[in-house]
């Protein structure tokens, strides 16, 4: 009978102190964007606790901080404009000048209005974001995903033995075994005697 294989290419865990003081400084990258090293200083202790994160994985840990700090930057963008046209619009409120604008859009090269270009990389880096943070199994989906893979990849556990004869003491039954092995002794007696009986 041959013997299953256990699937050897999953990610075992890691101890943190196996990183180095080096593997944990950020690189130039992310330490020259401080949006980028806010994000970096956010994900490095919550990927250490998943125990996942290796030297290896530090160039993709850097873009996904540098992607995580281009987003904020771009939202703080969009909403400081958000800021604006609420302003604006609170003090043309009393007089005749109504904006055409909306929150969500600028005045373009041909006088016409167009949604803010900000927007456009905000939904491009948030796909991107999504992509990556599943890589790092740091989505609910994508940690379940993972979990599960790293259970089936343990050697299975061997079932424990019902047999109240080879393991009594893990045998749920076993007090109802022992009165009926105590019945089927006393049964055997009792048919054995009655035997010498009509022998006699």
């Amino acid at each position: 009978m041959s013997r299953s294989t256990v699937p050897t290419n999953l990610p075992s865990p890691v101890d943190p102190s196996a990183l180095s003081a080096a593997d944990l400084t950020p690189p130039s990258t992310v330490r020259s964007n401080p949006y980028a090293l806010s994000a970096w200083n956010d994900y490095l202790p919550r990927l250490q606790s998943i125990r996942y994160l290796t030297t290896t994985d530090i160039p993709a840990l850097s873009s996904l901080a540098i992607c995580k700090g281009i987003l904020v930057a771009a939202t703080e963008t969009l909403n400081e404009h958000i800021a604006t046209y609420a302003s604006q619009k609170r003090k043309t409120k009393n007089t005749r000048r109504k904006s055409a604008l909306s929150p969500l859009t600028v005045i373009g090269a041909y006088g016409v209005q167009v949604k803010h270009p900000v927007i456009a990389i905000i939904n491009q880096q948030q796909d991107a974001l999504l992509k990556m943070e599943k890589e790092f199994g740091l989505t609910p989906a994508s940690r379940a995903r993972l979990t599960k893979k790293a259970a089936a990849s343990a050697p299975a556990a061997l079932a424990p033995n019902t047999n109240p004869l080879r393991n009594p003491d893990k045998h749920a039954g076993f007090e109802q075994y022992k009165v009926g092995l105590a019945v089927m002794k006393l049964n055997n007696s009792n048919t054995k005697k009655t035997e010498e009986d009509d022998d006699d």
